[in-house]
């Protein structure tokens, strides 16, 4: 969870762009409501069927041995008001995830604000 609080940290460099973060999880709906009084910038949805991370490729094939389920890849999309995805990234591995600086940097590169 370091990156949602580099995003929460960073809340108003989205903020002037007009962007805001929806982070999709696997957990429970408990947990992911406390992630959401935990980060209040963003909106947490949880996905246990994996739903949303089917639809996108999120599901992360090679899931390690200890984890008897499978889990969601981290990964980001960039979606404009209209609904269109412009942009998506997928981690390689469970440790992958982009620098908040990389994600602005996107933002910018499709004139979202």
């Amino acid at each position: 969870m370091i990156e949602l609080g580099e995003f929460e940290a960073n809340k108003s460099e989205f903020e002037k762009r007009g962007v805001k973060i929806v982070a999709v999880s696997a957990d429970r709906v408990q947990t992911t409501k406390a992630t959401s009084e935990k980060f209040p910038f963003l909106k947490a949805i949880s996905d246990p069927k994996l739903s949303l991370g089917r639809a996108f490729g999120f599901v992360h094939e090679d899931s390690p041995r200890q984890v008897e389920h499978e889990i969601l890849a981290p990964g980001m999309i960039l979606l404009n008001r209209e609904g269109i995805v412009l942009w998506m990234y997928r981690g390689e591995n469970l440790n992958e995830r982009l620098p908040t600086k990389e994600v602005l940097k996107q933002i910018d590169a499709h004139k979202l604000s």
